[in-house]
C-alpha cells in the first residue's frame, strides 16, 4: 500500500466544483476540509481512488485530472514535493485518474519555471484513453501514446537544458537541507510504519491485534512504540483500520475467498460485524462493493 499527498484530493475535489459535495468527499477520506492544506499530510493510496471513483460516480471526470494540473503551483508541494509515476498495482479508474492528474502537474510545474514555452515531445500513459482525449493532446501539447509501458513524459534535451527562472542558489542550499532532514524522518519512520501494517495483517486472522502485542513482536516497549508513532500523527488504532480496510478491500476485489472469510481474515468475530465496520469504511456493503468491481 502507498500514500497520495492530501494536497492532491483537496485538489480534485476543488476542480470538481460545486457539482459535488466536496467536504463531505474529503472527510471520507480521512482529510478536514477546514483544516490547512498541508502536502506533507498524506492519505493511503487506496482511500484517495475510492474517493476519485466516487467523484466520478457523480460527475464527468475524463478533464477533472487535467483541471487539476493546471491548478497546481510549485510553492504548494514544499520541499519533497516529488511523486512517482510508474506506480504497480490494479489500474482502477482511481488510479488513471490520479496518474493523469500528476503527469499534468509536472507539465504544469516545468511551465512555471522554464524561460520558454514547454512542449514534451511524448507523454506516455499505460492504460488506454479515455473519449474523447482531445483535452488531454491540447494540454500536453504532444502526442499521446496511451496503452504504454510505463507513465511518462519524454522531454527533449533542449528543453531541459532551459535554465530555472525561479532557481536561486542560495534558497536551494536551503531547501537541499530541508529535503534531507526530511527524506531523512522519512527514512526513520517508513520502516517502522510498513512492519508494523505487516505484523497486523499477520495478527488479523486471531482476532483484531493489541498494540502491546504488535510492539513486543516488533521489538520494542508499548510506550516506545505509542511515542514513535505519535511523532508522525499516527496512532495504532488508525493503523489497524487502515490495514484492515485494505486487506478486506483487497480480499474483496480477489474474488476467491467468501465474505465469511474475509470477516475472518480481517479480525472479526461474525460477519455482520465485519459488514457494518466494511459500511462505515467505504459508504457501502462488502458485497456491493465486490459486485461493482466485478469485470473492471
Amino acid at each position: 500500500m502507498g500514500y497520495v499527498s492530501s494536497l492532491f484530493a483537496r485538489k480534485m475535489v476543488a476542480a470538481a466544483g460545486a457539482a459535488i459535495n466536496g467536504a463531505a468527499f474529503l472527510r471520507r477520506a480521512g482529510v478536514d476540509p477546514e483544516g490547512a492544506w498541508d502536502p506533507k499530510a498524506m492519505i493511503p493510496d487506496g482511500v484517495y481512488y475510492d474517493m476519485l471513483e466516487g467523484i466520478a460516480a457523480e460527475v464527468d471526470v475524463t478533464e477533472l485530472p487535467l483541471r487539476v494540473g493546471a491548478s497546481m503551483r510549485l510553492d504548494e508541494y514544499g520541499a519533497l514535493g516529488l511523486f512517482i509515476l510508474h506506480c504497480d498495482g490494479e489500474r482502477r479508474l482511481g488510479m488513471r485518474l490520479s496518474n493523469e492528474a500528476t503527469l499534468a502537474s509536472a507539465i504544469s510545474i516545468a511551465r512555471q519555471v522554464s524561460p520558454v514555452p514547454v512542449a514534451p515531445l511524448e507523454v506516455l500513459i499505460r492504460h488506454s484513453a479515455p473519449h474523447p482525449a482531445t483535452a488531454h493532446e491540447e494540454w500536453f501539447g504532444a502526442p499521446i501514446r496511451f496503452e504504454a509501458d510505463l507513465d511518462g513524459i519524454l522531454f527533449s534535451r533542449e528543453a531541459l537544458a532551459q535554465p530555472n527562472i525561479l532557481g536561486d542558489a542560495g534558497i536551494s542550499g536551503y531547501l537541499a537541507t530541508h529535503l534531507e532532514r526530511e527524506l531523512s524522518e522519512i527514512a526513520d519512520e517508513a520502516p517502522l510504519v510498513v512492519q508494523t501494517r505487516d505484523a497486523i495483517a499477520q495478527a488479523l486472522s486471531e482476532g483484531a491485534p493489541k498494540m502491546a502485542e504488535i510492539a513486543r513482536d516488533l521489538g520494542l516497549s508499548a510506550r516506545s512504540f505509542h511515542r514513535r508513532l505519535s511523532e508522525h500523527g499516527l496512532s495504532f488504532q488508525t493503523l489497524t483500520e487502515e490495514t484492515r480496510r485494505d486487506l478486506a478491500e483487497g480480499l474483496l476485489r480477489d474474488g476467491r475467498h467468501s465474505l465469511a472469510e474475509i470477516a475472518f481474515l480481517t479480525g472479526f468475530a461474525e460477519q455482520s460485524s465485519f459488514t457494518r465496520a466494511f459500511k462505515r469504511w467505504v459508504g457501502m456493503t462488502p458485497a456491493s462493493y465486490r459486485n461493482a468491481r466485478v469485470g473492471r
